[in-house]
């Protein structure tokens, strides 16, 4: 049996050695990697455990709050005839106009409607034509963008356009993560959930 040339086949070795310790090192550090990784998990799993029952509970007090506030701004609209709103420590609370639904009895004379008024240019040709649809339909959507009397003189009603309360923080940097956790609890209130 040929023995294998020392130096030839210890110089082989040397690199493939060399690339097994590299390995090794190269694994070691990505272990080390994913056990840190697994720690910061578990560091954050750990705060958000402790702080979650003082978030829950904060987050209760303020649906309750809200609710509060927002029985007495409904209670008393009067104090919000001028001005709409009025700001308190950042928190902007008072009456806003809502869209309102917009509501005819019957598509084809609403159609006449808009056609008579573009005949009479109380309403631009352009804008009569996505008010119609060639059904011919009239377009909530764009029926919407039209004032009070131009949609009275077209015989459309608007409905629930009255006054809601408002309550809104100026500041918005945490706002959506507080909205959630108020919704949540608010939702907790009144399904009767603690």
């Amino acid at each position: 049996m040929p023995t294998p040339n020392t130096a030839a086949h210890t110089a082989a070795l040397q690199p493939a050695e060399s690339m097994r310790r590299l390995a090794a090192d190269y694994a070691a550090c990505r272990d080390r990697l994913a056990a840190l990784v697994q720690a910061v998990r578990e560091q954050v799993s750990t705060i958000e455990r402790g702080a979650t029952p003082e978030i829950l509970k904060a987050a209760r007090k303020i649906a309750a709050l809200h609710n509060d506030l927002q029985a007495a701004i409904t209670a008393h609209p009067e104090c919000f005839v001028r001005p709409r709103t009025m700001v308190v420590d950042g928190l902007k609370f008072g009456l806003q106009k809502q869209k309102g639904r917009i509501s005819w009895e019957d598509d084809g004379a609403l159609c006449e409607r808009i056609m008579k008024l573009t005949e009479s240019g109380a309403i631009e040709p352009q804008q009569a034509e996505t008010l119609i649809e060639y059904r011919p339909r009239p377009v909530a959507a764009a029926l919407e963008q039209l004032d009070a009397k131009t949609l009275k003189r077209l015989g459309v009603t608007v409905t629930l356009d009255s006054d809601a309360p408002l309550i809104k923080t100026v500041d918005s940097d945490i706002e959506k993560i507080v909205i959630q956790m108020v919704k949540q609890a608010t939702r907790n209130l009144d399904g009767g959930q603690a």
